[in-house]
């Protein structure tokens, strides 16, 4: 079983392949896009909108989404001790998901040229609106039967009280299940309400879009990545072992943090107004709280024979450091906007929250996946990873991209001010930078899953 797991790639690497290509087109790709259209002054079209909706959307859902979901559905399994439930379902899952991600994340842009024509063709008008309504709900019966798939194995297996590492992270698990499922619930209640209320369907209501964001990227992405940082990074990177307490609370804050995100958007009224910044202060909290739990910027451990592990001299724990420091410093702009929403008068966190979701996205969630995926994917297959100088290159790309972009808001905060037209170039270039990082990451992962025999210069984690 696990030799042909290994020789077919089933069921990860379709997810691994489906992340980076939602990375490098709709991803990075749209975002280089948007700044070339600041540069030009275009920001304020519906075209610009539906892009970034889009953009955002193919990050979260197809760079993060399903890059999680594919180690998920291989290594979850394993610490749980059983094997995965419904595996027959995958394909097709994996499928609908694809379907779902391609006509949503492109079907926006197109419909939004459309819908901004002369109606010229309304045939071509339909077939858009049928793509983005049609991909959010074929997206949505993915993830539900992505989260069975899931939800079965980890309710199957040992009993608990012999699975500590697996009963470490149970609760970030069920906090991470919670906030994927309720984003694109709420993606699908935006898609009804736009098609009741008339209102064009390319860009979605933004009450919806901004909750469903906040919970892919602060409560699925930011729960997840702390429970597998405190289960690997004592393997690979030598991490001392994460405070219970600590992920006991982080976990708290961010289940609280989901709970108040989706009734603020279920009830936007005067009440929900308060509910938001608390959201967003508790999802601060877990940030903060996950990031001192798993220790990584902690002394390392040796190894059994006394040999040091030299972070220095290891890219991927690098890029594992770095993504908690841009974590760090994202809790940091969500708190402050969040007090900034509470008393209107702290104008050096005026638009934080934007650059709070970009130093998590770019910075925390991209670095996170480049320094654990190339430490772990490869050994799903079977081989060693490979290509060190690429990954390298990975993490200083991706580290400056994530500097670009929040380089007008850093430069805003301080009092002085970018011309629109320069903004808009900072943004393409960050877009651009970001590219490259993602295509070394990819070609790196490429070498690494060949078989070693047809390769040379294989360069294995720093052990």
């Amino acid at each position: 079983m696990a030799e042909r797991e290994a020789e077919t790639g089933w069921p990860w690497r379709p997810f691994v392949w489906l992340a980076l290509g939602s990375a490098v087109v709709p991803g990075f790709l749209f975002g280089s896009l948007m700044g070339t259209a600041t540069f030009f002054g275009e920001a304020a079209d519906v075209w610009y909108r539906a892009m970034a909706q889009a953009h955002g959307h193919a990050l979260l859902a197809g760079w993060g989404g399903a890059m999680i979901l594919g180690v998920a559905l291989h290594f979850l399994p394993r610490l749980r001790g059983t094997r995965l439930a419904f595996s027959g379902w995958v394909p097709y899952l994996f499928w609908l998901f694809v379907l779902g991600l391609g006509w949503r994340t492109f079907g926006q842009p197109l419909l939004a040229l459309a819908e901004g024509g002369d109606s010229v063709l309304p045939a071509w008008n339909a077939i858009c609106r049928f793509a983005v309504g049609g991909g959010i709900l074929v997206q949505t019966l993915a993830v539900v039967g992505l989260l069975v798939v899931l939800g079965r194995t980890m309710t199957s297996g040992p009993a608990l009280e012999r699975k500590k590492g697996f009963r470490q992270i149970a609760p970030f698990l069920g906090v991470a299940a919670a906030a994927l499922l309720s984003a694109h619930l709420i993606w699908t209640a935006a898609a009804i309400d736009t098609f009741v209320s008339g209102r064009p369907l390319a860009v979605l209501s933004q009450r919806f879009q901004d909750g469903a964001t906040k919970l892919m990227l602060f409560g699925f992405v930011t729960s997840i990545s702390v429970a597998m940082s405190a289960r690997l990074f004592p393997l690979h990177f030598r991490a001392r072992l994460a405070h219970n307490r600590l992920l006991r609370a982080a976990w708290l804050m961010l289940g609280g943090a989901v709970a108040l995100t989706v009734l603020g958007s279920v009830f936007a009224t005067d009440v929900s107004a308060s509910w938001i910044p608390a959201a967003g202060m508790l999802f601060a909290l877990g940030m903060a709280f996950g990031t001192v739990a798993v220790r990584v910027f902690e002394p390392r451990r040796p190894y059994p024979r006394g040999k040091s592990y030299r972070v220095a001299s290891d890219p991927a724990g690098i890029g594992a450091i770095t993504a908690y420091g841009w974590l760090l410093l994202g809790a940091v702009l969500l708190a402050g906007a969040s007090v900034n929403d509470l008393t209107g008068g702290l104008s050096p966190f005026s638009g934080a929250r934007d650059a709070a979701r970009h130093v998590v996205g770019s910075g925390f969630m991209t670095l996170l996946i480049i320094g654990v995926g190339w430490t772990m994917l490869p050994g799903f297959a079977g081989r060693e990873p490979s290509s060190r100088g690429l990954i390298w290159t990975a993490v200083a790309l991706l580290n400056a991209a994530t500097l670009l972009r929040v380089v007008p808001w850093m430069t805003s905060a301080l009092g002085a001010s970018i011309p629109g037209d320069f903004t808009g170039a900072i943004y393409a270039l960050a877009g651009g930078v970001g590219l490259a990082g993602i295509g070394a990451f990819g070609i790196a992962l490429f070498m690494s899953f060949r078989p070693l025999a047809s390769r040379k210069n294989v360069f294995p984690v720093n052990r």
